[in-house]
């Protein structure tokens, strides 16, 4: 079951201060003089009831604006941190800080923050005043109501809920007369269950997408057979003699057809699965160009592919040693250079992480601080190549 919002005042717990050893414990955490450093200090804004006990959200202000929030819950995970302040005992459950309400919208339909205690899982949020309430719809097709309490809404997943089949699925945020303004896809093996391995990419249904020789073999890219709702993944990798090394997956049902396609540049290096190979995703790109550490420029491989219903661009080519060795990627839309990312911000990656680009033209998908090594690489790009 979904633990029901606590029956409190309208605004009770709006005004309620935190309990002592909580302003305490945040304090120390935050690194904070007590009761000195807080704009508005901490205070009781939501509560949920579970079958082990109430659940507290409590939320704080600093002066230069930043909004810290946490949960506070007699229960918890064993391992938790539990702290003797101010003659009560506070377990660590994290603090979280960033801007004031979440934009509601693709990928964030109010509950925006999670935290795990033990058998029970709370998520919360702070939305827009447009948002009157928060509906989760579950695998068996119930749902459950939580309505925005100045602002901030809460829910508690317990135990039953978190069984294959009856999940949380899907998220809404609910406007005027329940008509829910932006939703959200839930994986629910976020939630419980033990998720399926991935399909192999050589297996009935498979599509080789194409191969690249390394020194140690020929490496073939490969797109596994269809997935199937949340029950089967699909997923693309790189095979290398025996070891087959799966790179992204996605259910199908993870796919929203209402969410809009692309509209920002971008491009991420993927940290190297197998030796010799490099990996990059990009989104609006025509051309990848390959920089060497002798400054010559080749064109890069390109794969558009579709992974359970998501069109992808992948990068895809081989490493090598010396003067050809490759120092960066170069990519252009219509002629004009739109991204570039530098291999050695990638270095240090542990196998399967990313790295950012050193440069995204505008409209792009995150602010990037242009170096100079950024601009020597797209230089010797322009000068091979007469790209503007």
């Amino acid at each position: 079951m979904v633990a029901a919002l606590v029956a409190l005042p309208a605004n009770a717990l709006s005004v309620k201060p935190a309990d002592p050893g909580l302003r305490e414990y945040i304090g120390r955490i935050l690194h904070l003089r007590p009761g000195s450093s807080f704009e508005t200090p901490p205070r009781y804004v939501a509560g949920v009831r579970t079958k082990r006990g109430l659940v507290l959200l409590w939320a704080a202000r600093r002066e230069d604006g930043t909004q810290c929030t946490g949960i506070e819950a007699a229960f918890g995970d064993p391992d938790v941190v539990r702290l003797e302040l101010a003659g009560r005992t506070i377990a660590d459950n994290g603090i979280t800080c960033g801007g004031g309400p979440s934009a509601v919208g693709s990928g964030n339909a109010g509950l925006a923050n999670g935290q795990g205690l033990g058998s029970v899982h709370v998520e919360y949020g702070h939305v827009p005043a447009r948002v009157h309430a928060v509906r989760v719809t579950f695998e068996d097709g119930h749902t459950q109501t939580a309505t925005a309490n100045h602002g901030w809404v809460i829910v508690a997943f317990e135990h039953g809920t978190r069984v294959p089949g009856h999940r949380p699925i899907l998220e809404q945020a609910l406007g005027a007369h329940d008509h829910p303004i932006a939703t959200e896809r839930l994986d629910p093996w976020d939630y419980g269950g033990t998720e399926p391995p991935p399909p192999p990419l050589d297996g009935p249904g498979s599509t080789l997408l194409t191969t690249v020789p390394t020194p140690s073999g020929l490496a073939r890219l490969r797109l596994s057979a269809p997935g199937r709702g949340w029950q089967r993944r699909q997923c693309w990798g790189l095979i290398l003699g025996r070891r087959s090394t799966p790179v992204l997956c996605s259910y199908p049902a993870a796919f929203d057809p209402r969410v809009p396609a692309y509209s920002a540049n971008n491009l991420f290096l993927y940290s190297p699965h197998l030796p010799g190979i490099v990996i990059a995703i990009a989104t609006r790109i025509d051309e990848a160009w390959l920089v060497a550490a002798d400054h010559s420029v080749r064109p890069g491989r390109i794969v558009r592919l579709t992974l359970a219903h998501q069109p992808q661009i992948v990068i895809i080519a081989a490493e090598q040693s010396g003067r050809r060795a490759l120092t960066g990627i170069v990519t252009t839309r219509d002629e004009r250079i739109v991204g570039a990312l530098l291999m050695a911000s990638g270095q240090a990656l542990a196998p399967g992480a990313a790295t950012a680009p050193c440069f995204l033209a505008a409209p792009s998908a995150g602010a990037v601080q242009t170096t100079p090594g950024c601009r020597a690489l797209m230089a010797t790009a322009r000068r091979a190549t007469g790209l503007s």
